[in-house]
């Protein structure tokens, strides 16, 4: 018997040489074409092409282990031509002297290049032990900040699983499940318990930005301390789940250092390591696979553990994947779920910080800071442990994060994030320019807020590109840098599918922003025709399809809108500065071209545009139109000063009533108390009818309003000022909780209306009907005429059966 091969080996070696002395011309060629590639990567293809072409060939990395009389007796056993003994001494001899199609056949075949008893796996549990040293990406010089030196525990709750659907369970969050501190010990013991009493199988789930392949890294240097376990790092974002486990593992394995004349492989650790532990980090990168693909993943895991081929296996990656009824936990396995950092974390990173860096990162002094809604969400960034890595780096480089009263600029942090992200981006991988990649960040940002999930998927991008009229390679996204921004899930295999969500909500609702006020720039953009006269560069029929194209199709979230407020109106100086002001009055003159816009989609004057946007994004014509209508609104409400809001009846006097019903038919109707609280009514056709329309949170300001019809409506929570109605009927209208000031009403029915906590102030009444009215006022002297007393309010109460009119003033 051979003394480097088993029996078994040797003859498992004389059958692949028999078949293979058939089809050494398909070998040689296969060699020429992988020895010829560009780089390694392309030579890796090749030879997994070849080896999928010709399986026999792997008996090459036998014959490279072999002694000169072994390799003989073995080639004439399987051939007694003298000619095919010699070529295949030549093409031996030629995979050795050629470094890159000898790396390239031991990446492929790592079990039959790996020499019994090498080094290899030694060097990689050092590897393993040296990566919490490492200095992490991105922190420029002369900073040197290890992962070990900041590295803070991380939070965890162990999820209770719920019923089983066949061998298949799902998971029953308890928000009252214990919280404990470093998930590290729990682990270490599930993996290293060999008396099947326990789960071998564990899933480790948190948001981007979590801290889940730091924990991973860590967790891997502790057990490569441990001689009784071989831990294996993977990172899956480029294993198929199409193909053989160990062989794509095998394959997404970082090559260890070594001359390029040496091969280096896994059969050492994959046949004779009992107790190998595979750490498997972002198992939620497969998330883009195919239904069965990502089922047999999973069933593969449990086989793995059944058969006994590893001991242990760690699984880290986000949840979502988990959303689909196919891919439920696998039977037997523990869950956890890391949470975020509390407060007493975060000043202990920030401590391990100041101590590594010498600069002091104050994060209690920011929590406070700035207004609610970007506290709120700062709250959030610094209780992520990336996002925390983030918002100190950023103080470390010198950008300012606070305005200038002391408040929290999300969006100068943003702006800035981008812009280094994409610089790079572009420095790295060299496939995008820096402007090409922030126009694809856009795109990605504006297709999450239409699409309102957190996760985008490549189809749908795709088709979100197709709707705009735009191309990009969306595959050249991934990058170090774009790891900041993107959390990329991806798969290789014969489809490659990715998905994008954002690091941070935040950051998504920023860059649809971006991609938003950039065109709110070119709605209000002028030049100088051949005569020198300066006109629009979008005349009123293009500026409404853009409208449609591109605010018919979502309405602005209200994260998108507090963006859009620090950006829109002067995009140049926002790109250069941080903050627009609307110097050039941009904003003024966009609100004075939405009133084209409300008309021209009133009328339906670019129907065929409609048409082809519903189609493009599989929406409803008539949501288009609503959303469209919507957003008239919303984006009128950016403008600054006094009159912020759009004033429908001022812009086409008398449509508010078809503008409201169109709103009301689409998904505007979810965000319909933020888009009414937009509205102006500064003016309103005699004879109006808005009879049955919820008018809350409207603004009437100067309105002098004849013959108005208001019959079974509600104007709660809105404001009056300064306005005379006239013969209006506000029969069985709520006008509960308004602010009405400087305003009067003469000969208006007011029959079983109700203005229960409204605030009057300097109101009057004249020939007014009370029929069956509620009356509970907040003003100081109350209603004149007879009121049952309550306690902090007061009530009128007129039963009377008659027209009986009144007329008073409320001082």
């Amino acid at each position: 018997m051979s003394d480097t091969l088993d029996v078994n080996e040797v003859a498992a070696a004389l059958g692949e040489l028999r078949r293979l002395v058939h089809r050494l011309d398909e070998v040689r060629a296969g060699f020429g074409a992988i020895a010829a590639a560009a780089d390694l990567s392309g030579a890796r293809e090749r030879a997994f092409g070849l080896s999928a072409d010709v399986p026999e060939v792997r008996v090459f990395g036998v014959l490279d282990r072999v002694t000169e009389q072994e390799l003989h007796a073995l080639v004439s056993a399987a051939t007694p031509d003298i000619v095919v003994q010699r070529d295949l001494g030549a093409l031996l001899e030629m995979m050795r002297r050629a470094p890159r199609l000898h790396r390239a056949m031991a990446h492929v075949h790592p079990y039959s290049f790996t020499p019994v008893g090498g080094e290899w796996w030694e060097q990689y549990r050092a590897e393993l032990r040296a990566l919490p040293e490492q200095p992490i990406w991105g922190i420029p010089e002369p900073h040197r900040v290890p992962l070990k030196s900041i590295y803070v525990a991380p939070r965890y709750r162990q999820e209770v699983l719920a019923g089983t659907v066949g061998r298949r369970v799902g998971i029953a969050r308890r928000e009252d499940s214990p919280i404990e501190l470093d998930p590290q010990p729990m682990i270490r013991r599930l993996v290293s318990d060999s008396s099947g009493s326990r789960a071998n199988l564990v899933f480790v789930l948190g948001g981007p930005g979590s801290g889940k392949s730091t924990l991973a890294t860590m967790l891997a240097s502790e057990l490569a301390d441990d001689a009784l376990l071989q831990p294996l790092l993977i990172r899956l974002r480029e294993v198929s789940p199409e193909r053989d486990l160990f062989q794509e593992i095998a394959r997404a394995l970082p090559q260890v250092t070594q001359s390029e004349a040496v091969g280096s492989g896994l059969a050492e650790v994959f046949e004779r390591a009992p107790r190998l532990v595979l750490l498997l980090d972002g198992f939620d990168e497969l998330i883009q696979a195919s239904r069965s693909g990502l089922g047999s993943f999973f069933l593969r895991l449990q086989g793995l553990l059944r058969e006994q081929r590893v001991q242990g296996l760690v699984c880290f990656g986000r949840d979502t994947v988990f959303g689909r009824d196919d891919t439920a936990i696998p039977e037997g396995a523990k869950v956890v779920t890391l949470l975020p950092f509390d407060d007493a974390q975060v000043a202990t990173w920030c401590a391990r910080w100041r101590d590594v860096t010498g600069s002091t990162f104050d994060c209690k002094r920011l929590e406070g800071s700035g207004e609610e809604s970007d506290a709120e969400v700062l709250r959030s960034l610094i209780h992520e442990p990336l996002t925390l890595r983030l918002l100190a780096l950023l103080d470390l480089e010198g950008i300012q994060i606070l305005d200038d009263l002391g408040g929290l600029d999300l969006t100068r942090i943003y702006r800035h994030v981008i812009s280094e992200t994409c610089k790079r981006h572009q420095s790295e991988r060299g496939d995008f320019t820096a402007a090409e990649l922030r126009r694809l960040l856009r795109v990605i940002g504006f297709a999450v807020m239409q699409s309102g999930r957190e996760v985008i998927r490549s189809e749908d991008l795709q088709r979100t590109l197709a709707a705009l009229g735009l191309q990009a390679e969306t595959e050249k996204t991934e990058s170090k840098a774009t790891r900041l921004i993107l959390a990329i899930s991806q798969r290789r295999s014969e489809q490659d599918e990715r998905a994008w969500e954002f690091l941070h909500k935040s950051l998504g609702e920023y860059l649809a922003a971006e991609f938003l006020s950039v065109e709110i720039a070119a709605m209000v953009s002028r030049e100088k025709d051949e005569f020198g006269e300066t006109t629009f560069r979008l005349p009123d029929s293009a500026l409404r399809r853009r409208w449609i194209e591109r605010f018919g199709v979502a309405v602005v979230p209200v994260g998108v809108e507090r963006f859009l407020k620090r950006m829109a109106g002067d995009w140049p100086t926002f790109v250069e500065h941080g903050v627009a002001h609307d110097a050039d009055r941009d904003l003024v003159t966009l609100a004075a071209r939405l009133g084209a816009i409300y008309g021209g989609v009133l009328d339906e004057f670019e129907a065929e545009t409609t048409l082809r946007v519903a189609r493009a994004w599989s929406l409803r014509p008539s949501d288009v139109l609503g959303i469209s209508l919507g957003n008239v609104f919303l984006i009128a409400g950016l403008r600054a000063g006094q009159d912020v809001g759009f004033a429908p009846e001022q812009q086409c006097p008398g449509r508010y009533r078809e503008a409201y019903h169109g709103m009301m038919r689409s998904p505007a109707f979810s965000e319909w108390e933020r888009i009414s609280s937009q509205t102006l009514f500064v003016g309103i056709a005699d004879g109006s009818d808005l009879s049955n329309l919820n008018l809350g949170h409207c603004i009437w300001n100067g309105v002098n309003a004849k013959n108005v019809v208001i019959q079974h409506s509600q104007i709660t929570l809105g404001t009056i000022s300064r306005s005379t109605f006239l013969n209006c009927n506000f029969y069985m209208t709520e006008i509960a909780g308004c602010t009405v000031i400087d305003s009067s009403f003469d000969h208006c029915w007011l029959a079983a209306s109700s203005l229960q906590f409204s605030r009057l102030r300097n109101v009057t009444f004249t020939n007014c009907a009370f029929h069956r009215a509620d009356l509970a006022d907040g003003s100081p002297s109350g209603f004149p005429f007879k009121t049952i007393k309550l306690p902090h309010h007061a009530v009128v109460a007129i039963e009377k059966k008659t027209d009986a009119r009144r007329s008073f003033t409320i001082p």
